[in-house]
Order: C-alpha cells, then structure tokens, then sequence
C-alpha cells in the first residue's frame, strides 16, 4: 500500500485539529507537517515534499494564501476546503475534480486518497 504525505496548510487551528485527528491512524495517510502561513506553507513543501496540501479557502473561488508556489510543484495535490469544510475542491495546476457537496470525515478520507488518482 502506497503512503500518502499530507502537509496541513493554511487553515484555522479548530479545523486543523480535526483534521488531524481524523487522520491519525490511517496507515496510508501521514501527516507530515503543518504550516499556518503561505510563506511557511511554501517552506515546508520544498522540506517535506508531501503528496497532497490542504488548505482551506473559498471553493471555486480565489486562490489560498500561498497558492502560487503550489502550483510550481506538479505533481502535488492541493484539497481546498470550504470555511464550512463542508465542501472541496482539488487542484493541480488547474481543478481535477468537482465540487463535493456536504464532505464527512470519511469524505475527506476519500477525498485525500483520490486526489492522487486524479
């Protein structure tokens, strides 16, 4: 089974917390890292060189902070979620993927896991 470095990215520390709870023991997802700033953000892909970023911004909407240096770094993946998290968009370089509607944990679990088939 292939692991999945997640780096948890720009992002309130509730939604951050919760995040990495619901990933915490799944055997192929790893939480590498955390970043609360697009500078930091940026940093700690070139450190870690995670698989996926997530990030949470307006779905469809502006980029997050940080946003142009990931997408210098094909082929990484970047999950952004709604303020709600209720929702997600993922991109590379351009979107891959629609727009899911009312996201669970298990969602989101998906949602990691599919982004590096997309």
């Amino acid at each position: 089974m292939r692991t999945v470095g997640v780096l948890l990215g720009t992002m309130p520390e509730t939604l951050r917390g919760l995040l990495r709870h619901e990933l915490e023991g799944q055997t192929d997802l790893v939480v590498l890292g955390d970043a609360r700033t697009g500078q930091e953000m940026v940093a700690r892909i070139e450190l870690e060189q995670p698989d996926v970023v997530i990030v949470q911004g307006p779905v469809g909407g502006p980029e997050p902070a940080g946003a142009p240096a990931l997408f210098d770094r094909p082929p990484l993946k970047v999950l952004v979620l709604s303020g709600d998290a209720r929702h997600a968009a993922v991109y590379q370089v351009a979107p891959v993927g629609s727009v899911k509607r009312d996201v669970s944990a298990a969602d989101l679990r998906a949602a990691i896991r599919a982004a590096l088939e997309a």
